[in-house]
């Protein structure tokens, strides 16, 4: 913490951690990089995007200004998966065969998937309104279901 208003500067930090170590990390105004961490991810940014490459574990990532990227090598069927902005865009890669039960919404965007989702039956009057819910909300299973998946961006798409 730096008290002086008039100086600037930036700190940045690299570390090297073994990886199955559990990481927790914050920051208030900067961006967070993560790669190939096997332990669970927790990372929180008020302003600067998160990019994780190569998880295998369960990973909680909220950025109040910024993008969110995460890539997942494995996917445990326990693990949790949440990822959240309020202003940016939200892009999540997945093996090919992920089981898991996947919820997005889009408040001001549209969600993009390139793999598969098996959408619950449900009734629905398809007009104009039914038409936008899906492309700014979806809850459905990929795969057998398994793992959870949140995403939630305010103003920015979902992939």
């Amino acid at each position: 913490v730096y008290q002086d208003k008039q100086t600037k500067g930036s700190v940045s930090y690299s570390l090297i951690i073994p990886e199955h170590m559990n990481v927790t990390l914050h920051t208030d105004d900067g961006a967070i990089t993560l790669k190939k961490v096997r332990g669970n991810i927790h990372a929180y940014t008020l302003s600067g995007s998160i990019d994780i490459e190569e998880a295998s574990r369960s990973i909680t990532a909220h950025s109040t200004s910024g993008n969110i990227t995460a890539s997942c090598s494995n996917i445990p069927l326990n693990a949790h998966i949440q990822l959240t902005t309020d202003n940016g865009t939200i892009t999540l890669a997945l093996p090919k065969r992920t089981h898991a039960h996947i919820t997005a919404k889009a408040l001001k965007g549209t969600i993009t998937s390139e793999q598969s989702i098996t959408v619950a039956p449900q009734t629905v009057k398809l007009d104009r309104h039914y038409w936008k819910r899906v492309r700014t909300e979806i809850s459905g299973l990929l795969g057998n279901g398994g793992a959870s998946i949140e995403l939630t961006s305010l103003y920015g798409n979902i992939k």
